[in-house]
């Protein structure tokens, strides 16, 4: 997930142009074009694969990439996946299927039969995760494996997904987070020694929101690799989950890059009060993203001021800076320019 800016806003990308490739990338603007009049471009990919006269001439295994562009002509990553064409397509009858739990394969028809006898494969499938007799007794990651035989005894191949057992009843349980913290970049220092997450009143969703906000933690301005993880009223700790993030503010840094902050913010101009209130409209109206860092950017200054007036009473300023950067970001989603607060 890309996460558009530093106040963790998200836009709407507006597609203007598609395109596909069969396994040898042509270059941007030079694969084949997807054809959209009404803008429905899942309809589109849906006819590539009808289509016979899109597909590669031979069969097997074939990589199908697809690219977008948005309104500023700029193309997005490849999108991949492996598809397998038959050279002779067929409908295909499932006359058997079997499925086995870990690595371990047990060979072509020595798996555990799914009993299906109305045919219903999908719901025997639902059955095999349900059922309480069927997975492996320990808890954690465990590997399903299935695989089916067509009406000429052909065996498909392994299609394979990694599952979360957290019993042997697979039940549920609500999670209580007693504890959280997150670090930047690919260097993990191990669980609980990260940077912790205050969370006072055990407002997680708050408080992670608030480090997407500021800036002070971060590596620098650009593409940051944010990292979380919580640990559980038992003591767990759960997996780390991750987002990167593009930093488009100022950074603020330790004391030795004060100086350096504070020529940065210079640059961003002031504005009058219509300039303010069109800005804030767009955004309270439009959602966008720009205006919205507009009114941030234009305000930096006097987060700064503020906070340089509190100097001696014995709070680094970087942090005092950082918190009313904080609280800046917070009043711009809140701001109604008709009511000027």
């Amino acid at each position: 997930i890309y996460i558009y800016d530093n106040n963790n806003a998200f836009r709407d990308v507006k597609i203007t142009a598609a395109e596909y490739f069969w396994d040898t990338d042509p270059g941007q603007g030079s694969g084949t074009t997807l054809l959209v009049f009404d803008g429905n471009y899942n309809e589109a990919l849906e006819t590539v694969f009808a289509s016979t006269l899109n597909l590669p001439s031979t069969g097997g295994l074939h990589s199908m990439n697809i690219r977008i562009r948005d309104e500023s002509n700029t193309w997005g990553p490849v999108y991949k996946r492996t598809i397998y064409l038959e050279d002779s397509p067929r409908d295909i009858k499932v006359t058997a299927a079997e499925y086995f739990w870990g690595t371990t394969d047990p060979g072509q028809g020595s798996g555990t039969t799914m009993l299906a006898f109305d045919g219903n494969f999908n719901e025997a499938l639902e059955t095999v995760i349900k059922s309480s007799a069927t997975p492996p007794t320990s808890n954690g990651l465990a590997l399903i494996n299935l695989r089916v035989k067509d009406e000429s005894g052909n065996w498909g191949p392994l299609y394979k997904r990694t599952i979360y057992i957290y019993d042997n009843n697979n039940a549920f349980r609500d999670l209580k987070i007693t504890y959280g913290e997150f670090f930047w970049g690919l260097n993990d220092p191990g669980a609980g020694n990260a940077i912790p997450i205050l969370a006072s009143d055990g407002n997680f969703n708050e408080a992670i929101e608030s480090l997407f906000s500021n800036s002070v933690y971060s590596t620098g301005p650009g593409l940051n690799l944010f990292n979380i993880r919580v640990r559980d009223e038992q003591g767990n700790w759960g997996p780390l989950y991750k987002r990167t993030i593009n930093n488009n503010l100022p950074v603020l840094g330790n004391e030795g890059g004060l100086s350096a902050y504070l020529e940065q913010i210079k640059k961003f101009p002031m504005l009058d009060a219509e300039e303010e209130y069109m800005l804030a409209k767009n955004w309270r109206t439009n959602g966008n993203v720009k205006a919205a860092e507009k009114l941030v950017t234009s305000h930096l200054r006097l987060v700064a001021k503020i906070a340089m007036g509190y100097k001696g009473y014995g709070l680094p300023v970087n942090e005092m800076i950082s918190e009313g950067n904080v609280g800046l970001m917070q009043a711009v989603k809140k701001f109604e320019p008709e009511k000027g607060f």
